[in-house]
C-alpha cells in the first residue's frame, strides 16, 4: 500500500524518511501486529493486544501518510449470529488516496490527464457491512445508485442497489471515486469474497460502473487495483484466485490483459486446468446470487460461456 501512495511537492529524502521511520515502527511492532493475524478466543486480553496493534498500524500509516482506517475484530458491529459473516475479519477497513495518474508519453496528454486525475479520490471499502453504522451503509448504498444513475440513466435491479446494504455488503470490497470539485461519486468498483476451500476465499470481480460524465479517464485499473490490494492485505496473502462473468468485450479483455493463467483468453490459447474447472463450477454452484446470474443459465466447461444468464 505504501507504493501507491501519492506525495505531491514533498522533497523526495522527506518521502524516504518518513518510510524508513514507517518501516522501522513496523518492525519493533511485528509481535504485536502477527496476533492480529491469529485465530485467538474472544478474551479481554485479546481484544487489548488486538487494540494495541490497531493502534500501531494507526501510527505507521500516519507516519507515512497513507489514509487508512483500521478496525480491531473485536470492534466490528455485524450480528454474530449473522451468517454472512466471513472467517477472516477486515483489519484494514478504509484506504482513501488520490487517483494516481496514468502513465503516457505524450507531454500534452500527460498535463490534460494530471488535471483531469488531480480532482479525483478513491475511498476503498473491505467488508463495510461487518463495521459501518446503518447511516453509513445506506450513504455508501446512495453513493453507488448515483453512479449507476449517471451511467445507465436507471438504477439496475442488482441486489447490491436494493437489498439491505448490512446484508450486501457484509463480503464485499467496495472502491469509489469521488470528484473533489462537486464532492459526487463518480465511478465504483465492488468485489465479493467467495469461501472456496477452508481457509480460502475467491474474489469474484463483481460489478464495476462509470458515469458518463467521467468515462475515458482510465478509472477502471484504479479501481480495480485498490479493491485487489485491500483485499491482499485483509486476506494476508500475495496471490489468490478470482473469477469474474463478462457480459462485454472490455470486461473480458481487462481480465485477461491484468491476471496471470486466465481461462479463456481473447488474444492468446490458455491451457483449461481441472482448477479452472473447479473454481467456476464452484461459483456457478453457490454463488449466482451475487452477481445476479439467473438459475436457468447454463454453463459449458469447454467454452466457459453462460448461457442465459440475463433471463
Amino acid at each position: 500500500m505504501v507504493a501507491m501512495a501519492a506525495e505531491h511537492q514533498v522533497h523526495p529524502a522527506l518521502t524516504m524518511l518518513r518510510y524508513f521511520l514507517a518501516a522501522a515502527v513496523t518492525v519493533l511492532t511485528v509481535p504485536l501486529l502477527v496476533f492480529l493475524r491469529l485465530p485467538l478466543p474472544d478474551t479481554s486480553l485479546t481484544r487489548s493486544v488486538h487494540r494495541a496493534g490497531v493502534f500501531c498500524l494507526a501510527i505507521v500509516t500516519a507516519i507515512a501518510r497513507i489514509d487508512c482506517h483500521f478496525i480491531a475484530p473485536c470492534d466490528r458491529v455485524v450480528d454474530p449470529a449473522a451468517d454472512a459473516r466471513p472467517d477472516r475479519p477486515t483489519l484494514a477497513a478504509m484506504w482513501c488516496s488520490p487517483l494516481p495518474m496514468p502513465a503516457t508519453t505524450s507531454r500534452r496528454t500527460k498535463e490534460a490527464s494530471a488535471k483531469q486525475q488531480s480532482s479525483l479520490v478513491v475511498r476503498t471499502y473491505d467488508q463495510p457491512g461487518t463495521w459501518m453504522s446503518d447511516d453509513e451503509l445506506h450513504k455508501l448504498q446512495q453513493w453507488m445508485r448515483q453512479v449507476a444513475e449517471g451511467s445507465m440513466g436507471i438504477v439496475p435491479s442488482h441486489r447490491i442497489f436494493l437489498d439491505d446494504p448490512r446484508d450486501v455488503l457484509t463480503n464485499r470490497v467496495v472502491s469509489v471515486a469521488f470528484d473533489n470539485s462537486s464532492g459526487d461519486a463518480v465511478a465504483f468498483s465492488a468485489m465479493v469474497y467467495l469461501p472456496y476451500r477452508p481457509g480460502e476465499y475467491i474474489v469474484h470481480l463483481g460489478l464495476t460502473m462509470i458515469a458518463k460524465s467521467h468515462r475515458g479517464r482510465r478509472l477502471q485499473s484504479p479501481l480495480f487495483t485498490k479493491c485487489l490490494v485491500m483485499a491482499m492485505f485483509n486476506l494476508g496473502t500475495l496471490s489468490y484466485r478470482i473469477s469474474n462473468i463478462g457480459a462485454s468485450p472490455a470486461g473480458i479483455g481487462a481480465v485477461s490483459d491484468y491476471f496471470f493463467n486466465v481461462y479463456p483468453h481473447y488474444l492468446r490459447s490458455t491451457r483449461r486446468s481441472r482448477t479452472h474447472v473447479d473454481v467456476a463450477r464452484h461459483v456457478l454452484r453457490n454463488y449466482r446470487h451475487e452477481f445476479a446470474s439467473s438459475h436457468k443459465a447454463t454453463f459449458d466447461e469447454t467454452t466457459f460461456v453462460v448461457a442465459g444468464s440475463n433471463e
